[in-house]
């Protein structure tokens, strides 16, 4: 079905297309009907369709006044599923619905011309089929603004559009019932997009995703730019999967979340690429994620990167995904992730390009926040200089390192925490070399017990009774600080005789902690202390300790119940 504008009217003409084949005698090869009958059922179902789209259209009339008003609109009746009307906006007016009952099979906000919706408290409004947001001049623009109420629809396309599109939800709740391409930014009909289209999700709103298959794609035209903006405490829930910028030229699809706003998914997140087209990196399609504040989860996987270019900046909040987040997933895209601060936790692997058809360049840069995976792994083809990890601060946590391909690259730490299950008791397994090389450098160990953490005590339990511990199969090289801190009230009962190996390394462990030399004392961040040895030097050999571990024991308690009394 084609969709077109008429040039001297507000509506538009639906157009079947048939198509048949025809041998040289005139019928069709496989019913055996005339041309002449497929002909004329063609003609009939044009005039059908335009017949009953003329009869069927309800144009708004009015200025910003109320929906349920008959005088507002040119059939002098108010539009109704039952009767499959096409509703439209476009002569700049506002139709207002702030009471129950409100319906329409189809709306279209914008046109040749502005056109508004609003939803108000105590309005409901229920469209079965399509909300479309258009403006066929960059001077119009179409908006709808969900204030309160509850506004249902099976699908909202903003697309032909030269004009800024807008759905904003401050308050009550919007439910969108449609599952393929639920929520649509861009595409249709192979015009030149370029009106800014917005989703706005804020104040008090909530975006309901009611089909368990649900999709949103923004930036999915030629030049076009979809935004979907959660801030203040709005909440979209229940949503499938999402592309921000999809297979077309120079599409972009763009992502924030703020303040206090969250948004729940179940399926992938795929940021600069679709699921359907591997030629988006030839198209320029890119998509941006912004974190600042708020939580975005996940039980699917995220690809940064997909097929085109992939950003993503977390400054503060929450960043969770159930599965993996893979930077540079196929052929030539290109990932790029930026944490400055907040929390990102990937409850299964992060890959640094995927198969050995990769030939992405993946960045993952991480200078403040806290970041949290399974399993880090670099790909088959992977190497040195198109995947690259930068730890220049912040706190990092894993059970593994896997370095694979050509270079194996090394675990490169320039002044992050390593830090085995954060705040928790867990292991850590680097499977290459281990280098630290700057002085801000930390290795934070947690010790609530005497049993060294392994699998399956991970990175993320806060099991009584283990401490922290790092195996590195390659050789460790320190440089930074050692940070001791006793946890599940272990200062109670730790021995001096109770030994520590909290790393562990394949060859004699380079370098030293610079807060503590080998054979003395580490202050732990309650005022308690360790002997620490580490190293093939003289206190370590002197004292019996392995040279390829770092040990800690002989705690001493920090003294208490001392008296002062000044005269």
């Amino acid at each position: 079905m084609m969709l077109y504008y008429h040039s001297n009217t507000t509506q538009m003409v639906c157009v079947e297309q048939c198509q048949t084949t025809v041998e040289d005698n005139g019928m069709n090869a496989k019913t055996g009907y005339g041309l002449s009958l497929t002909v004329a059922v063609v003609v009939i179902l044009l005039l059908g369709q335009a017949a009953r789209v003329s009869a069927g259209d309800i144009i708004w009339t009015g200025g910003d006044e109320t929906w349920f008003d008959t005088g507002n609109w040119n059939l002098g009746r108010l539009p109704a599923i039952a009767l499959t009307d096409y509703a439209g906006i476009q002569n700049n007016g506002t139709a207002r619905i702030e009471a129950p009952g409100a319906q329409t099979e189809r709306m279209y906000v914008g046109g040749t011309g502005s056109g508004h919706l609003y939803i108000g408290p105590g309005g409901t409004f229920d469209c079965s089929s399509y909300l479309y947001l258009q403006s066929s001049a960059a001077a119009y623009h179409s908006e709808v603004v969900v204030a309160g109420g509850t506004a249902t629809v099976a699908r909202i396309h903003m697309q032909m559009s030269h004009g800024p599109a807008l759905v904003q939800v401050t308050g009550g709740a919007l439910r969108v019932a449609g599952s393929v391409n639920a929520v649509f930014a861009g595409g249709g009909g192979g015009w030149l997009r370029q009106g800014l289209q917005t989703l706005e999700v804020c104040g008090a709103g909530r975006v309901e995703m009611t089909s368990s298959t649900s999709e949103i794609e923004m930036g999915s035209g030629v030049g076009t730019e979809g935004h979907l903006d959660l801030h203040g405490n709005g909440i979209l829930t229940n949503l499938w999967r999402m592309a921000l910028g999809h297979s077309a030229t120079g599409g972009l699809g763009v992502l924030t979340i703020s303040n206090n706003a969250t948004l729940n998914m179940t399926g992938n997140l795929h940021i600069g690429g679709d699921w359907d087209d591997d030629t988006a990196s030839e198209y320029g399609a890119s998509g941006i994620v912004r974190v600042i504040g708020g939580a975005f989860r996940t039980g699917g996987d995220i690809y940064p990167g997909y097929y085109g270019t992939g950003i993503l900046n977390v400054d503060s909040g929450r960043f969770e995904c159930a599965g993996n987040m893979i930077l540079g997933y196929n052929k030539e895209g290109n990932a790029s992730v930026q944490q400055t601060g907040g929390t990102v936790d990937i409850g299964s692997s992060l890959y640094f390009g995927y198969s050995v058809m990769s030939r992405s360049n993946t960045t993952y840069n991480l200078s403040g926040g806290k970041l949290r995976v399974r399993v880090a792994v670099t790909s088959p083809m992977t190497n040195k200089a198109d995947a690259v990890f930068n730890l220049t601060g912040g706190a990092f946590s894993f059970w593994k390192w896997i370095g694979t391909g050509p270079s194996m690259p090394d675990l490169v730490n320039a002044g992050a925490t390593m830090s085995p299950g954060l705040e928790n008791a867990g292991f850590m397994v680097v499977e290459t070399n281990y280098v630290e090389t700057s002085s801000a450098c930390r290795f934070r160990v947690d010790l609530g017990g005497v049993l060294q953490a392994s699998y399956p005590q991970p990175g993320v339990t806060n099991a009584l009774g283990y401490y922290d511990h790092v195996n590195v199969w390659g050789g460790a090289t320190l440089m930074g600080s050692l940070d001791v801190k006793l946890i599940n009230g272990f200062e109670e009962t730790v021995k001096s005789t109770d030994k520590f190996y909290v790393m562990a390394s394949g060859s004699n462990i380079a370098g030293a902690f610079a807060n503590v030399a080998s054979g003395e004392r580490v202050t732990t961040l309650d005022k308690h202390s360790f002997l620490v040895y580490y190293g093939n030097n003289a206190a370590t050999t002197g004292a019996g300790m392995d040279p390829k571990k770092v040990t800690l024991t002989g705690f001493r308690h920090f003294p208490r119940g001392t008296t002062m009394c000044v005269r």
